[in-house]
């Protein structure tokens, strides 16, 4: 599945990632898209959003996301709003700080709409929950690899007692996907999974995935009565072929789990029967054809297979 992300920036396309990523649906490839969008004049970021989303879609007539954000100080009746991308540009980290200089109320908010367009031109948008910040009383001057605005710097999360720029990537994560916190983007990366569940297998080849056990290494099939030699399990949030949640073996692993987060090295293709396997490994394990057919034969020799390993 391809979604044009109409964004040239890293921290927005990382943080995209990560979501899909973090729901176990690393094969949603975003592909960062730069296009020549007309800047609309508008009272909203959502109003924003969707004019510019409008504009991609008409010229990529493929799915694509676009979200657009914005930042309001309650001291100054909501400014910036609509035009923080100017304000940031010039204002900058240190403008804000002077412009606040000797306000007490440093109460501020996060703006932002994910507006997606499917292949049908469906329009869906996403509006941040929460969002509530205040203003530092100092900036930062660490260049955070996630940040994606000045902001960054000037921006004081009381939940973690720092300024944003100097969060860790688990911090700034549990920061977007909190109850009380959460990014349009990642709402968005939520509805996009629970709506688009069916997958094509060979599209995690590659990725790294977490497999959540149902059958664990040693134990028996509950009607066929074999025992399972290898822990086997299931990726949530998927549908396979057969209507039932993506399979996978878990290779290279000699006791019983119930999670297991690795690579899949390769796809076991049923050549009778519509229900591909994936095979898991530890990362950086090698395992050939042969071992897989070996170590898996307890429940594939009943059926036609290929294995099939991502192209180089």
């Amino acid at each position: 599945m391809k979604i044009h992300f109409i964004t040239s920036n890293k921290g927005k396309i990382k943080s995209l990632n990560s979501y899909f990523q973090n729901l176990g649906r690393p094969d949603v490839e975003i592909i960062p898209t730069n296009l020549n969008l007309i800047e609309p004049q508008a009272d909203t970021v959502a109003e924003v959003s969707l004019f510019k989303a409008r504009q991609a879609f008409q010229q990529l007539k493929e799915p694509v996301l676009v979200e657009d954000g914005g930042f309001a100080i309650e001291a100054l009746n909501g400014f910036p709003g609509v035009y923080t991308k100017y304000a940031n540009q010039t204002l900058g980290a240190e403008g804000y700080i002077k412009l606040m200089d000797g306000v007490k109320n440093r109460n501020a908010k996060f703006l932002s709409t994910a507006t997606y367009i499917d292949a049908s031109g469906s329009e869906h948008q996403f509006h941040r929950k929460g969002g509530e910040v205040s203003i530092a009383q100092k900036m930062s001057h660490r260049d955070s690899p996630l940040a994606w605005s000045v902001l960054w710097k000037v921006i004081w999360i009381e939940r973690f007692k720092k300024v944003m720029a100097d969060m860790t990537e688990e911090e700034v994560l549990a920061n977007y996907t909190g109850k009380d916190s959460e990014s349009s983007l990642n709402i968005f990366a939520e509805w996009f999974v629970k709506n688009n569940q069916s997958v094509n297998s060979n599209a995690f080849l590659g990725h790294i995935v977490t497999v959540d056990m149902d059958r664990k290494l040693g134990t028996k099939h509950p009607k066929h009565g074999f025992v399972y030699e290898v822990n086997y399990g299931r990726i949530l949030n998927t549908i396979s072929g057969d209507g039932e949640e993506l399979d996978a073996y878990v290779l290279g692993v000699d006791k019983p789990m119930d999670s297991f987060t690795g690579r899949c090295i390769a796809i076991i293709h049923r050549t009778d029967d519509n229900d591909d396997k994936l095979v898991v490994a530890p990362d950086g394990i090698n395992i050939t054809d042969a071992e897989i057919d070996k170590k898996t034969a307890f429940q594939e020799q009943w059926f036609k297979h290929i294995i099939i390993r991502k192209q180089k």
